[in-house]
């Protein structure tokens, strides 16, 4: 009777445990999805607030890509773009470079073109980042959407 109930104790404790095991590693996924959609935000923003211009996409329409003319001849234009998951991003002549990290996916990217004609606009920005853990027997999979906007600053 006693080896039963050790038995079934153990087996609960062992599913409690690999329960905190999954819950663990699903959080940590979470978290750099979140980390890496600030990160992105932050830097589209800040291009965005720093630029002249959107060139792409045009007023009303959506693009996965964003072209922004910069005073800064280095830097015009800047390019945002997603490559195999990958947010990238290319500053004048430069090489492309990542700007999202190795453990998410960009899965899905949309730029719209919000304002009126003849104006230096505002961008509507939509990223779907994912994270594929399998540090444990299960994989954890954890996907999230995120969406804000961003209007140049600088004044004629």
């Amino acid at each position: 009777m006693y080896v039963g109930i050790t038995g079934i104790m153990l087996g609960v404790l062992g599913g409690m445990g690999v329960n905190v095991l999954t819950s663990t590693v699903k959080t940590e996924a979470l978290e750099e999805v979140n980390y890496n959609a600030q990160n992105l935000f932050l830097n589209i923003v800040a291009s965005v607030h720093g630029g002249d211009e959107i060139i792409t996409p045009s007023l009303g329409a959506t693009s996965s890509q964003l072209v922004l003319a910069m005073s800064d001849a280095e830097r015009n234009p800047t390019i945002y773009t997603v490559e195999d998951g990958v947010m990238m991003l290319q500053e004048g002549n430069s090489v492309p470079m990542r700007i999202s990290t190795r453990s998410v996916t960009v899965s899905e990217v949309t730029f719209m073109r919000l304002g009126a004609p003849h104006s230096s606009g505002a961008v509507q920005i939509h990223i779907a980042l994912s994270s594929v853990s399998s540090s444990t027997q299960e994989a954890v999979s954890v996907e999230e959407v995120f969406m804000t906007s961003a209007s140049i600053k600088k004044t004629p």
